[in-house]
């Protein structure tokens, strides 16, 4: 009677000659297997480091920084163009009391301190007992007092929205995806980067300007708003790239330190 077929010994990965038809699983190509995924991971991870910027090269892919968040680097690859080029990706500096965001909780301080006192005063400076149609007066002050709960937590709305926002200049423009209840991307190609300037912090921080508009409220005063880059490390390096870019109408390579 003929003997059945017995595994011969692997000698390495794809070296195997035989296989025993009583066993369901090959220990030797399991281990095989182990290994190519290990040797994977490690390709990945050297990939990953000697980037050592904010663009990662996988393969024909370009990737985010793994410091962006997963959804918005979704968002960043549905906004691209087809071959399209990421050469700078930053996120702004997380902040409480950025300028808008200090105004607002500075004027809901005493916005929503009137409105208390409004209330205690309507009720008799006492708990109303809601036993007539007068006890309920004081409660048409609860909308201004939580509009002024809302005006106080404007730094923690702002510093939300900032973990929610990404700035890019890709081979062709830069743009911007503000986070908030929604997101608000904007595209500026080269033609529109012709009155760019920054602001700088010592640290080199800072932002980078790069359209702005003005318009009078119904009270007559002027308001101000600039859109650009804001709160980004080596601003004046990115500042560089985008005029570049304005005056070749083509996307500079990134200057030294632009990450």
């Amino acid at each position: 009677m003929a003997a059945a077929p017995r595994a011969v010994a692997s000698q390495g990965c794809g070296k195997s000659q035989g296989l025993d038809v009583s066993r369901l699983i090959d220990e030797d190509a399991f281990r095989c297997a182990a290994r190519h995924a290990a040797r994977i991971a490690v390709i990945v991870l050297l990939r990953r480091r000697r980037a050592g910027g904010r663009i990662t090269m996988f393969g024909d892919r370009e990737m985010l920084d793994s410091s962006i968040p997963l959804k918005l680097q979704e968002i960043v690859n549905r906004e691209l163009d087809r071959n399209e080029r990421v050469l700078w990706s930053a996120m702004p500096k997380p902040k409480y009391f950025s300028a808008p965001a200090a105004g607002a909780f500075l004027f809901a301080i005493p916005w929503t301190a009137f409105s208390v006192f409004w209330m205690a005063g309507a009720a008799g400076f006492k708990i109303p007992q809601f036993n007539n149609g007068a006890d309920l007066f004081p409660l048409f002050g609860i909308p201004f007092f939580l509009i002024g709960l809302g005006m106080l937590s404007a730094p923690l709305w702002a510093y939300r929205n900032s973990l929610r926002t990404v700035y890019l200049i890709t081979d062709r423009r830069a743009i911007t995806i503000d986070g908030g209840m929604s997101y608000t991307i904007r595209s500026y190609t080269p033609e529109k980067l012709t009155d760019v300037f920054r602001r700088e912090h010592r640290d080199g921080t800072g932002d980078v300007i790069i359209t702005r508009s003005s318009w009078r409220d119904s009270d007559g005063d002027k308001q101000m708003q600039e859109l650009g880059f804001l709160r980004i490390p080596n601003a004046k390096s990115v500042e560089t790239m985008l005029k570049e870019m304005a005056e070749h109408r083509d996307a500079p390579e990134p200057p030294n330190g632009a990450f």
